[in-house]
């Protein structure tokens, strides 16, 4: 899938962790593009261990945790890789967030949706443009 091999992943990893940089990862994952869901997950899963900032679908979080519950999912990836701060997407539900032990729901705001293509990286932008606002 990717042509870093896995040395070449975990000393970026390293390295950026040296730098002390914030670590933010969107998987997005395509089913279509895997041979099964289980070689994905295997993938997705060996960045997390160098994320700072996670985002997720529902579908990503299901793969990577096997539960729809969006709490117990975000605390059990909080737990196994130490990330503290985490959303889920929802679609027209909004987002789902955990920052350590604080959790919850954002809704969205009411727009006409033309188009979702490139939805999650506009969401992950504005996130980081407001992030460094703090």
């Amino acid at each position: 899938m990717s042509n870093l091999s896995s040395f070449q992943r975990e000393s970026q990893g390293n390295f950026y962790r040296c730098l002390k940089k914030i670590i933010s990862y969107d998987p997005n994952f395509r089913q279509s593009l895997w041979d099964d869901r289980l070689s994905a997950k295997k993938q997705i899963e060996k960045g997390l261990y160098y994320t700072d900032i996670l985002k997720l679908s529902e579908e990503e979080h299901y793969l990577l945790t096997k539960t729809n519950e969006f709490k117990e999912g975000s605390n059990l990836l909080n737990e196994k890789y130490g990330i503290n701060l985490i959303f889920v997407t929802v679609g027209n539900k909004g987002c789902f967030f955990r920052f350590n032990d604080e959790t919850g729901v954002v809704p969205i705001y009411q727009v006409n949706v033309v188009d979702t293509t490139a939805a999650g990286d506009s969401f992950l932008v504005l996130l980081f443009i407001r992030y460094q606002a703090c």
